[in-house]
C-alpha cells in the first residue's frame, strides 16, 4: 500500500453492484473478468456463499448458476441492515397495523428476480423507498425498466424520497391512501 492508506473493505454491497453492472435483462454476465471480480470479493469478505459458479453459453458471456440464491442472501442482508428511511417505514406500517413484506423477493420469470423494498399482497403495490441514487439518469432508465417487469405480472410501483419520511406519518399514510397503495381508515 503505497501513502500509508489503507484498502477500503468490500461489503455485500459492492459484490451486489458489480453483479448489477455486468449483468443483463436475461441475466447473463457479460464479461468473465466480472465474475473473477464478483468472486474474489465474495472471498475478501469472507463470505464464499456469493462466489458465483457460471456455465460459459458464449465467448466472453457466461450464465450465473446461483443468480436467485444471491438475490436472496442479498434480500436477506437488507431486512437486516434497513436504511434510516426504510426503518421510518417499517415503524410506520406497524404502529398503524399494515401488512406488508419488507425486502421481498419477487421471481419475474426464470431469469430476473427483484428484491422489492415493501411489497403489500393485499393491493399488489411495491412500495420503494428512493434515495440519492435513484437521481441519476442510468437509475431511472433501470427503475422504469424494472417497473415495466413488474407491471407485466401486475405488480404496481409507488415511489417516495428519502425525504418524503420526514413527513408526519399521518401524512404518509395519506399519501399511500391517495394512490391506493394502502387501504385503511384512519379512526385510530
Amino acid at each position: 500500500m503505497k501513502g500509508g492508506k489503507k484498502a477500503k473493505p468490500f461489503s455485500i454491497w459492492d459484490v451486489y453492484a458489480v453483479l448489477d453492472k455486468y449483468r443483463t435483462q436475461s441475466g447473463i454476465l457479460e464479461n468473465k473478468t466480472a465474475v473473477r471480480f464478483i468472486n474474489d470479493m465474495a472471498d475478501a469478505i469472507g463470505r464464499s456463499d456469493l462466489r458465483i459458479g457460471a456455465k460459459t453459453i458464449g465467448k466472453n458471456a457466461i450464465k450465473p448458476r446461483c443468480y436467485d440464491e444471491f438475490v436472496k442472501l442479498s434480500s436477506r442482508d437488507m431486512k437486516r441492515n434497513p436504511t434510516k428511511a426504510e426503518k421510518m417505514m417499517l415503524d410506520i406500517t406497524k404502529q398503524y397495523g399494515i401488512a406488508c413484506l419488507f425486502q421481498h423477493v419477487i421471481k419475474i420469470n426464470k431469469d430476473k428476480s427483484y428484491i422489492l423494498d415493501f411489497f403489500f399482497p393485499a393491493t399488489q403495490f411495491n412500495l420503494e423507498i428512493d434515495g440519492e441514487y435513484h437521481n441519476s439518469e442510468e437509475q431511472k432508465q433501470k427503475d422504469k425498466s424494472r417497473e415495466a417487469n413488474l407491471i407485466a405480472v401486475r405488480i404496481k410501483t409507488f415511489r417516495l424520497n428519502n425525504e418524503d419520511l420526514n413527513d408526519n406519518p399521518e401524512v404518509i399514510i395519506k399519501k399511500l391512501q391517495e394512490a391506493g397503495v394502502i387501504k385503511l381508515s384512519l379512526n385510530k
